[in-house]
């Protein structure tokens, strides 16, 4: 995994410092958080891009917090009749039975 941040620093009116910082040693970004930093700004972004058009073609959408690494593919498959789409701690549902079904379970 390669993990780069990039900061700029303004030094002067007429010059600035870019820096770049890359970390592609797996434990270091691991130790850091940097991966979990990394994943929940994409799913963050995904869901404000994504859920309010979900949300405009009549799915249901359902905040789980935490919980939401611990449900499976599996579990989905098993319980779920209808498409649904998991982005973090927000999660939508095409079918409100499924909405309701995995409120009760997971909430």
């Amino acid at each position: 995994m390669k993990f780069e941040v990039e900061k700029t620093v303004v030094i002067a009116k007429s010059r600035k410092l870019d820096v770049t910082w890359t970390i592609e040693e797996p434990h270091i970004v691991r130790m850091l958080g940097l991966d979990t930093l990394k994943e929940n700004a994409e799913l963050n972004l995904k869901r404000t891009v994504s859920g309010p058009l979900l949300i405009d073609q009549g799915w249901t959408e359902v905040y789980i917090g935490a919980k939401w690494r611990n449900i499976t593919d599996e579990w989905c498959r098993q319980n779920l009749k209808g498409q649904y789409s998991c982005m973090g701690t927000y999660w939508f549902f095409e079918n409100k039975e499924d909405a309701a079904w995995f409120m009760l379970r997971w909430s």
